[in-house]
Parts: structure tokens; sequence; C-alpha cells
């Protein structure tokens, strides 16, 4: 079974919020030409988690 390795991971920025961070990119990661910086840290691990998994659905 092949192992596959998270694009997607998030961190906190100097002021409190939280970023989303693109591995394959190495940039904040965007959305609809956004950049996925959220208020929570829950916010951010529920949509970074939807983003690893619909990537490694299309890596299938």
């Amino acid at each position: 079974m092949e192992v596959v390795v998270p694009r997607y991971e998030t961190f906190p920025d100097p002021i409190n919020n939280w970023i989303i961070w693109d591995l394959e990119r190495d940039d904040i990661a965007k959305f609809d030409g956004e950049f996925l910086v959220l208020g929570t840290e829950e916010e951010a691990a529920a949509l970074c988690d939807f983003l690893n998994d619909t990537e490694a659905r299309r890596a299938a």
C-alpha cells in the first residue's frame, strides 16, 4: 500500500491567526484565489483535513 504524504499543514502566524501551508508549492495555500488564513486552530485543522483528504482521493 502506498503511503500518501499530506500536502497541507497548519501552524499559527505571529498575530494568532492559523495558516494552511501548501508543502508542494512552499507557500500559503490558496482556494478560489484567497489565501487560507483562518481565525482558529479548529477551523484551520478541519479545512486542512478536508484538503488533504481531497488530495489523497485525487492521487488514488
